[in-house]
């Protein structure tokens, strides 16, 4: 006998067999009529087709039913063993005797084969071929059903179906959705009632929805089983302490404390809610602005808005409300407590880093600016916390008075200013961005100049840069011939505004106005969560109602770090390092103080001691000299007065190093044991020709009260 598809022919101990043992189809004997069997053997193939079709839909039917219910993916599992078990019997049976076939030998129950030499002609190997692809095709979906029987039976394991309810209330409540949250956790306790987390998750979910009472039974009536376990213990004290600090609240009407208590707390996680549905009866849409932040009272946050009407104009809120939802590093918005809303004007200070002009350009104009100054600085209302610092720039940036609340530091500030030098506006503008941003509470920068910079190390867009990192607005106004373009272009991309004068005395109105649109802002304080960094980047979405208006805002932001005035054992602080001047003021400011000013025989006295007691000669002061009309003075960074007290060396303050190298930074030094005062370039110690201040120069940081 023969095989009709494989042509293998059957040894006569199986005569009997109608069917090949190779590759399952039907034989024929050697004598029947060859066109009979082609027409068999295609009517075979067809069937077989067939049923390789039949196969493949199966195959979908079980895979799509991988994501259907619990009862019926486990039903399709057994299937799917079952399949995998009759696949594996065909593969492993089909494989031995093709092995047979190829003349290999195999041990058989009762006799060993002999090798059997395949009578078909080499015409007919295809159909060997089509044997591998089949036997490929059935490995392939065994181990597909395997993975998929795998899948179906770990995705409805109760505890992974567990763990899903569970974050889904979580992320339901972080979203607001308070219902959804409560049934999640609700199918999380069906599944397995001993666990504690799924109490939790619920208990959570009644407490933001506002149901105070509700989430405390959640925890007090779970099964005594994890009554004592610390994650139920945990939550139960934390929701109980927040009752008693509320209850302590309304302790006046102890009759409905509890009411009370519930309200509170609803109104907590409702409020930016109750808002938006109240919103729609306010007809007038005002235009809400972002302008910086403040983390100084951490974990409050301080948010700064301006509030525009239609034709920008400012707006005055009549008792107003605000709600805020925070978003952490672009996590989920979760509504946080709102301390209060309130105008700047009256209420709070605002910190000014005036930035004037002196170079030499401005020396027939250096009388007006004077007075223009000095006209504004006495403007500010330094009894709510207004604070301003004053630098002129000529080759380099100078500190005519750090900040301070004191309106005669601050003008004699103004007093000293003299023209001089080339224009490093950008490096002025870098300086007041950092030393405000280094400020409590809202910020701006005003710049005024008469001509482009030729002497900066910064350039416009490093300004750009930083002071949108630290929200700092810069206004800026320009006379003569300034860059407009490159001037407009900076105000507006740091939120702030330009101007374009032709006399000098036009900026005492554009001075005031700039005032007053800083003191418009309004500021809404809000406590965030305590254990994350104060640092970080947050998003806040703010809505503010009143009786007439309606405004909104979203905004992202990181807030800037704020320089800690802290109480210091010490007033004065020495500090050993071989440090330009620029960097000693830099890190003296960074320490919350300022390099020290030297008034009085006493404190002469006391700061060449600790310099004499740290082995060092050279310690630089807080103070410059300056140029006017051929006549060298000096003066203090604070403003404080300068002819009080002065101990130069002899032919000191020279202003010029014999080399004819610029000097203007003030120092201490002590020549032949005797302290005195003398004024130096910016960086002598990396000066080859100046190496014996290496090892002996540092700096001493003064504080005040």
């Amino acid at each position: 006998m023969f095989c009709k598809s494989c042509g293998y022919k059957v040894p006569d101990d199986r005569s009997g067999a109608r069917f090949c043992p190779l590759c399952g189809a039907k034989l024929f004997s050697a004598d029947e009529n060859t066109d009979d069997i082609k027409e068999t053997v295609n009517d075979d193939t067809k069937t077989n087709a067939a049923e390789d079709d039949e196969e493949i839909y199966d195959d979908k039917d079980a895979t799509v039913a991988l994501d259907y219910s619990s009862k019926k993916n486990s039903d399709k599992a057994v299937n799917l063993e079952k399949n995998i078990t009759v696949a594996n019997t065909e593969i492993s049976k089909t494989l031995e005797e093709n092995i047979v076939t190829s003349g290999s030998t195999l041990p058989s129950n009762s006799e060993n084969r002999e090798p059997v030499q395949n009578p078909i002609p080499p015409a007919n190997k295809r159909n060997n071929t089509s044997l591998i692809l089949k036997l490929g095709g059935l490995l392939l979906l065994s181990i597909l059903l395997g993975i998929g029987a795998f899948f179906v039976y770990d995705y409805n394991l109760p505890s992974n179906r567990y763990n899903r309810n569970c974050a889904a209330s979580e992320k339901y409540w972080q979203n607001g959705e308070y219902e959804k949250a409560i049934e999640a956790a609700k199918k999380a306790i069906d599944i397995d009632p001993k666990k504690p987390q799924g109490y939790v998750y619920l208990a959570k979910a009644y407490y933001y929805d506002g149901d105070y009472e509700k989430a405390i039974s959640v925890l007090t009536d779970v099964p005594k089983r994890i009554k004592d376990d610390k994650i139920i213990v945990d939550m139960l004290a934390k929701m109980e302490d927040d009752s008693l600090e509320d209850e302590m609240i309304s302790a006046n009407d102890e009759s409905d404390s509890k009411v009370a208590t519930k309200e509170k707390k609803k109104s907590k996680v409702s409020a930016y809610e109750d808002l938006e549905k109240k919103s729609v009866t306010r007809s007038i849409i005002a235009n809400m602005k972002y302008i910086s932040s403040d983390v100084s009272e951490y974990p409050v946050v301080k948010v700064y808005y301006q509030i525009l009407d239609t034709s920008d104009a400012a707006v005055t809120l009549s008792s107003p409300t605000a709600a805020v939802k925070e978003s952490i590093a672009g996590g989920a918005y979760i509504e946080r407590e709102v301390k209060k809303i309130e105008k700047l004007e009256g209420n709070q200070g605002l910190s000014i880093d005036i930035v004037a002009d002196k170079s030499g350009s401005m020396e027939q104009d250096m009388p007006k600016i004077k007075n223009v100054m000095s006209q504004f600085i006495n403007s500010l209302d330094y009894n709510n916390g207004d604070q301003a610092e004053f630098l002129a720039f000529e080759d380099s940036v100078m500190y005519m008075c750090s900040y301070t609340r004191s309106l005669e530091f601050l003008n004699n500030g103004v007093a000293s200013l003299s023209a001089n030098g080339n224009t490093a506006l950008y490096d002025a503008c870098m300086e007041g961005v950092r030393n405000a941003s280094a400020q409590a509470g809202a910020k701006c920068v005003i710049v005024f100049t008469d001509g482009q910079d030729n002497a900066s190390y910064y350039n416009e867009q490093d300004v750009i840069n930083a002071a949108i990192a630290s929200s700092v607005p810069i206004y800026i106004i320009g006379a003569g011939d300034v860059d407009s373009y490159g001037l407009t272009y900076i105000a507006e991309q740091t939120k702030g505004r330009y101007w374009n004068i032709n006399d000098l005395y036009d900026m005492s109105s554009i001075l005031q106005n700039i005032y007053t649109e800083q003191k418009d802002l309004y500021c809404i304080e809000y406590v965030t969560d305590q254990s994350i960094d104060a640092y970080i980047e947050r998003s806040a979405q703010c809505l503010v109602l009143d009786n007439t208006y309606t405004c909104e805002n979203e905004s992202t932001f990181v807030a800037s770090k704020v320089i800690a005035h802290t109480k210091h054992d010490s007033k004065y602080e020495l500090v050993k390092a071989d440090v330009s001047w620029s960097q000693a003021n830099a890190e003296a400011i960074q320490r919350g103080g300022h390099l020290v000013t030297i008034t009085s025989e006493e404190e002469m006295q006391t700061v060449s001691k600790m310099a004499a007691d740290a082995g060092l000669t050279y310690v630089w002061m807080g103070g410059y000299t300056m140029i006017n009309n051929g006549y060298c003075y000096g003066h203090w960074i604070t403003g404080e007065n300068f002819e009080q007290y002065q101990v130069w060396y002899p032919g000191e303050p020279s202003r010029n190093d014999r080399d004819g190298t610029e000097e203007k930074y003030l120092i201490l030094w002590n020549v032949a044991g005797i302290w005195s005062w003398n004024d130096e370039r910016d960086d002598p110690i990396h000066d080859p020709a100046l190496s014996y201040f290496l090892g002996k120069t540092g700096y001493v940081v003064e504080y005040e009260e």
